[in-house]
């Protein structure tokens, strides 16, 4: 279970659904196979229809109905699908992106491409292509901590008084936060040690400021990875 925001402003003037295509497409398909939850974190947010053109501002979404519509809609579209494949560098010919060089099982790799978009989340191709970027101060320039997210299963008759991001009978909680440097391997690896150990004390801290709500409560999945909220802007 996670939670997905910017179909629209959070606030008035929120008429105008901006994030339309292939976005819309996967909320839609969620809502065919029952995969969105209820999301009161954006409590400002007008609520739509959810039809095509009518989105909220956010939903929290099933990640495994995710995980499965995602990897359809791809499949279903014929694309050449590589997993556990990871980005090394820009192929460069001048100013130019031409490619990038990828490592799997099967080794080190060249694909190239017309376009190539950079999905990488962290801006990855762009900085290995040389493109200038600003990266936000720690602790400054409203810094958006990084934080491992996880799960908690609750009584579904608490759902509704308990608020913020729910599905199928768990609650996300954002989690415990790092403000270091997530963009350097080591800095990045002390975080995720940190927040990970850190994850039962938080859940306790929560537990005690909901302590009917949360009675019996359990901790049901931690993030896989932390989750990088702000590194560079380019």
């Amino acid at each position: 279970m996670a939670c997905i925001v910017g179909y629209r402003n959070q606030v008035k003037p929120d008429n105008l659904q901006t994030s339309k295509g292939i976005a819309e497409e996967v909320i839609l398909r969620l809502k065919d196979i029952n995969g969105l939850g209820h999301s009161t974190s954006y409590k400002a947010a007008t609520q739509f229809s959810t039809t095509k053109g009518d989105l909220n501002y956010s939903y929290a979404i099933d990640a495994e109905k995710t995980k499965y519509i995602l990897t359809k809609m791809l499949y279903d579209a014929g694309a050449n699908i590589l997993f556990h494949t990871i980005f090394v560098d820009s192929i460069m010919e001048g100013n130019n992106i031409r490619g990038i060089i990828v490592e799997n099982k099967s080794g080190r790799q060249a694909i190239y491409g017309k376009v190539i978009i950079d999905a990488s989340g962290d801006a990855d191709v762009s900085y290995k292509a040389g493109v200038p970027y600003w990266q936000a101060a720690i602790k400054k320039d409203n810094y958006l901590k990084n934080c491992l997210m996880y799960k908690v299963g609750i009584d579904p008759k608490n759902a509704e008084k308990l608020g913020g991001v729910i599905t199928n009978n768990e609650k996300l909680y954002w989690g415990p936060a790092s403000d270091r440097n997530c963009i350097n391997a080591d800095e990045l690896t002390r975080s995720e040690i940190e927040t990970r150990l850190a994850v039962f004390d938080d859940f306790k801290r929560n537990q005690e400021k909901a302590a009917s709500l949360l009675d019996g409560a359990y901790i049901s999945e931690t993030a896989s990875m932390l989750g990088i909220r702000q590194n560079t802007v380019y």
